[in-house]
């Protein structure tokens, strides 16, 4: 069995590894229910509980969750449980993001949200989407990582898509447009006729990336009770994070480190807040320079993450656009009743009461 540390839910692994918020691990927690294990036995054998999902706060290395996935496998004797659990996935799970999607206008916009931004969830994968003629092609590599390791990841996500468009529409596509092939780099893991049974097209090995072909009429839906408003609120929130891409992230002396690290925290919150350390080597600075030129602002680290998360909340809230539930997943609450608890401390008011409040002000 691929060895997980009990002791933290990790195992060693390269200090240069990227790193996946615990968020991750709830889709596999979910497909081990579907399969019929008892999550809890996974627990044992890994030291990997639920409870962990639950901390937005802390990473993992990438290592450690592709382990994890290995060690269910093993575990529950099901060697695709990759592809399972993507076939029941759900947008919403993808936190701001996928409620983004969800109020796209056409499935052809959700996807390619997905792709503008998806540095903002694994960053051990390479996504692209290239749109040739009459095909579409979503390419999914991990430069760091040999084919096999990230191979149930791979089968989620192949699986997935085809889930992700079924529930934007309503099923609406479910017979109207299947994959037109899916690659994969790795080797097949059961029979080849398992994984076209389970895909519905052609499925080929050993391919220099994954891929996954569509037909361009696929992008071309428009995506079940979308809501206009929610979907502005959200993209001009998440939009705020293109002002921060990789490769520009530098801070110079003089600049302004407080908005830079606005603008990673915008293209991270829905996953949860970033380590302090993550933060300083994004804006190419060791940790200890990081904190002293936050002090000689007045702030600590987590104290710019509180006030950044009081300010985002209430303007939020003040929208009117979003439940409870989905400003929670925004700012990478683990439930809305954390994120009223924290909101109360914050400003002495439930949520709902602080809006009510605005309203009447207003």
């Amino acid at each position: 069995m691929h060895e997980v540390s009990k002791k933290s839910g990790t195992a060693a692994a390269p200090d240069r590894t990227p790193t996946i918020s615990r968020l991750a691990y709830r889709p596999l927690f979910h497909a081990l229910k579907l399969v019929g294990t008892n999550p809890q036995a996974f627990t044992d054998a890994t030291g990997i509980s639920h409870d962990l999902t639950s901390n937005f706060d802390e990473l993992v290395s990438a290592v450690d969750y592709y382990a994890a996935w290995h060690a269910a496998i093993e575990l529950t004797g099901q060697p695709l449980l990759g592809l399972i659990c993507g076939a029941n996935m759900h947008p919403g799970n993808m936190g701001a993001l996928g409620y983004c999607m969800m109020n796209s206008p056409l499935t052809g916009d959700a996807l390619r949200l997905l792709f503008r931004y998806r540095h903002m969830d694994n960053r051990s994968i390479d996504a692209s989407l290239d749109e040739d003629g009459d095909d579409v092609v979503v390419s999914l590599k991990s430069p760091l990582m040999d084919p096999a390791t990230v191979a149930p990841f791979m089968e989620m996500m192949a699986s997935g898509y085809g889930r992700m468009f079924n529930q934007l529409t309503d099923f609406q596509v479910l017979h109207k447009y299947q994959y037109r092939a899916v690659h994969f780099a790795h080797t097949p893991r059961a029979e080849v006729a398992v994984y076209e049974k389970l895909l519905r097209c052609p499925v080929h090995f050993e391919q220099d990336a994954c891929r996954v072909i569509l037909d361009s009429g696929t992008l071309y839906e428009k995506v079940h009770q979308a809501d206009p408003s929610v979907f502005d609120t959200l993209i001009h929130t998440i939009s705020e994070a293109t002002q921060f891409r990789p490769g520009q992230t530098t801070v110079a002396p003089g600049t302004d480190l407080i908005g830079a690290v606005h603008g990673y925290l915008h293209q991270h919150i829905s996953a949860g807040l970033p380590e302090s350390r993550a933060v300083a080597a994004a804006l190419a600075m060791s940790l200890s320079t990081f904190k002293r030129r936050l002090q000689a602002h007045g702030l600590t680290y987590r104290e710019l993450c509180r006030q950044f998360r009081i300010r985002q909340a209430q303007r939020l809230i003040n929208a009117n656009a979003l439940s409870v539930s989905e400003v929670a997943f925004m700012l990478g609450f683990s439930s809305a009743s954390a994120f009223s608890r924290a909101f109360k401390q914050w400003t002495g008011q439930a949520p709902t009461d602080y809006l009510s409040g605005e309203l009447k002000t207003g």
